[in-house]
């Protein structure tokens, strides 16, 4: 454990980073998969939910998946309440993290206070399945690692004005889409 294992130490290293990874092995019973989602925005402690449509869910082990966010186009403007869940795209609290949102209050994806369980469930807007794959929506979080996307060899994160290099505590490389950085990781999690 180089940072903790907390949500609040999670808070506190990615405060000012933007683009984030995070990836997360969801233990369930015998099984394990390699999960995750990509954050837009900093992750930072939020009485709304915040982000926007650039924010994704992902497997990369066993299966990988893609789940992006889509806009509803049917053009119902009276249904209102799914569109503001729809738009949950990151909600960051003090006793969790998640992305995507339902009416019932579940998550596409979400961990507790303690970095130590997780959940996910179908979202609206992302429509993705339980990600740790088959009907497993309740999983123990074994390893979790938080990557920040950078845009250059120079170590400019992406959006930041203020000439960031490489920080020390959050690990960092460089992708160019999002469609590679599953298969980065699907590449990698099938290598070891």
């Amino acid at each position: 454990e180089i940072h903790g294992r907390s949500l609040a130490s999670l808070y506190n290293e990615c405060q000012r980073s933007k683009n984030t990874i995070v990836l997360i092995e969801a233990l369930t019973g015998s099984t394990s998969a390699t999960i995750g989602m990509f954050a837009s925005h900093a992750w930072n402690i939020n009485s709304s939910s915040y982000g926007d449509g650039e924010c994704f869910l992902f497997r990369a082990n066993p299966d990988p998946k893609c789940f992006n966010w889509a806009p509803d186009f049917n053009g119902n403007m009276d249904d209102m309440e799914n569109q503001v869940v729809r738009e949950q795209f990151m909600v960051a609290r003090r006793n969790f993290i998640a992305m995507g949102a339902n009416k019932d209050g579940t998550n596409g994806l979400r961990l507790d206070q303690d970095l130590v369980e997780g959940e996910s469930h179908p979202a609206l807007g992302f429509e993705n399945e339980p990600l740790p794959g088959g009907n497993h929506k309740v999983f123990d979080v074994g390893v979790l690692e938080v990557y920040r996307l950078i845009r250059e060899v120079d170590g400019k994160a992406i959006g930041d004005d203020d000439n960031l290099v490489w920080d020390d505590k959050l690990h960092t490389f460089l992708v160019y889409d999002t469609a590679s950085i599953v298969h980065w990781f699907s590449f990698n999690t099938r290598c070891t």
